[in-house]
C-alpha cells in the first residue's frame, strides 16, 4: 500500500492508544474508526502487497472493540 497511508494508520493507532489512556470512550471510538478505515482501504486496494493483512487486521480491531464495548457495559 502507499507509504502515506501506512504512516497515517500508524499515527492513528498511536493516537488511539494515547486517547484510550485518557478516556476509554473516545479511545474505543478511535479504535473502531481505525478498524473501519483499515477495512475500507484493504478492500479498495485489494491485490496490493499489504491490503489483505490491512483488511483482516482492521476486522480484528473492529471485532475486539465492538465486543469489548458490549461486554463491559
Amino acid at each position: 500500500m502507499k507509504k502515506f497511508i501506512g504512516i497515517f494508520l500508524t499515527f492513528v493507532f498511536i493516537f488511539s492508544v494515547l486517547l484510550s489512556e485518557y478516556d476509554d470512550l473516545y479511545g474505543s471510538w478511535a479504535f473502531y474508526a481505525l478498524g473501519m478505515f483499515m477495512v475500507a482501504l484493504g478492500y479498495i486496494y485489494k491485490g496490493d502487497k499489504n491490503s489483505t493483512s490491512c483488511f483482516w487486521v482492521g476486522l480484528f480491531i473492529m471485532l475486539i472493540t465492538f465486543l469489548g464495548a458490549n461486554v463491559s457495559s
